[in-house]
């Protein structure tokens, strides 16, 4: 789906194995901790394979190693580098403590993007030097230390004009940003190409991919039928969804609830199969069948969280089968519609739409530094996004017992 407003998600990447409880005295955790977080950030800035790997070997639980290997690990560090360069200016938090961890947290500058990150360690209480978990966000507004002080409108205006400028000029931003003060807007700025090999500039009327942002309308979709009966927030999917579509006796298990919470246990049909098809293919929901048929459970339903795309493919499923209309249609009528959403829609690449942003991922091994992700990408957005597939997999923490 393309929307005129781009929206910047937060992704969040959590790697975390529980341990037995040890005996650890609290006022040893803030010293240790600090030392491992302060390696930790030595290690993203050496941009070293062998040194960053060196570093996990070295400092990673084993046990955390053999469920994630050193490889998975290695590809946050590098990653974490890649978007965001060199981290500084830590600023370390105290440790907190539960029954069978301790975290601790230093939030970090960017000198790449002047964004700020929150780095958190964990550790089992017995091992309090080696790492169990590593999770890396966004910095909360509340963290960030603040170097200027902005009393005006006018002032913001400017200093977030001349940020952007900044990161445009850099290369790291492309797209239009808007800022308001309950219905005032403040700020509305364009920057960048919303298509380079044409040199075309972004504008306010331009339209842009919003991914994964459409897992958003498939939810306000399908909670509008929740709402009005049709369908039951505790119903099981396999009422709505046949064994094209899924294995009966996963579907039984597997409730409305826990597709719109990512606790199914389902993963991603961006696998393989998807991969080595041409993107044309996928223009209907029901394409995306031979991608998604052949899936199992990672988990029981309900016991675990993990990010799915195929969740939220299922959910706009189960909108066209409870609606009886396709599913863009529906989206379009109830959701774009009311919301005033009039340059919003799930548009075909290959239609040749006014004011349509091309896509783009950086490759560093490219003379022009980008790729357009146009083979990338379905050629139609659908229930769960229609962005790019992530390059590294992040795997989400289990609920802790």
């Amino acid at each position: 789906m393309y929307g005129n407003a781009k929206t910047i998600a937060t992704t969040l990447s959590v790697f975390f194995i529980s341990f037995s409880l040890g005996c650890f005295a609290q006022n040893d955790a803030e010293r240790s901790s600090q030392e491992s977080l302060s390696r930790f950030i030595d290690a993203v800035n050496s941009n070293n394979p062998a040194a960053q790997k060196d570093y996990i070997r070295a400092h990673y639980l084993p046990g955390f190693l053999e469920v994630y290997p050193v490889e998975m690990h290695y590809a946050t560090l590098s990653r974490l580098f890649a978007e965001q360069g060199k981290l500084e200016r830590p600023s370390f938090s105290q440790p907190e403590f539960s029954d069978n961890v301790f975290h601790a947290s230093a939030v970090v500058h960017s000198d790449k993007t002047e964004l700020w990150t929150e780095i958190t360690l964990y550790f089992a209480k017995n091992h309090p030097t080696q790492i169990t978990g590593v999770s890396v966000i966004n910095a909360d507004f509340k963290t960030v230390p603040i170097d200027t002080k902005i009393n005006t409108n006018r002032q913001l205006k400017r200093e977030i004009k001349s940020l952007t400028k900044r990161l445009e000029d850099k290369g790291l931003f492309s797209g239009t940003i808007l800022i308001a003060n309950g219905s005032k807007t403040l700020l509305v700025d364009s920057v960048g190409f919303s298509n380079k090999r044409y040199k075309i500039k972004n504008t306010r009327t331009t339209k842009y991919n919003l991914g994964s942002m459409n897992k958003m309308f498939t939810a306000v979709a399908l909670m509008q039928l929740i709402e009005q009966g049709k369908i039951s927030l505790d119903d099981t999917i396999e009422k709505f969804i046949d064994s094209s579509w899924l294995a009966p006796e996963i579907a039984q298990n597997i409730k409305v609830e826990h597709l719109l919470s990512h606790i199914s246990g389902l993963g991603s049909y961006f696998n393989e199969a998807y991969e080595n098809s041409p993107k044309d293919h996928y223009r209907s929901i029901s394409d995306y069948k031979p991608l998604v048929r052949s899936e199992t459970l990672k988990f029981n339903p309900g016991t675990q969280f993990h990010y799915s795309n195929t969740g939220m493919l299922l959910a706009g499923v189960l909108v066209e089968k409870i609606s009886g209309q396709n599913y863009f249609d529906y989206v379009r009528q109830h959701v774009y519609a009311p919301a005033q959403m009039v340059n919003s829609a799930s548009f075909e690449l290959d239609d040749p739409i006014p004011n349509l942003a091309t896509g783009y991922f950086p490759n560093p091994m490219d003379k022009t530094q980008w790729k357009e992700n146009t083979y990338r990408i379905p050629v139609r957005g659908c229930p769960a996004g229609g962005d790019t597939p992530p390059l590294t997999i992040y795997i989400s923490s289990p609920r802790p017992c």
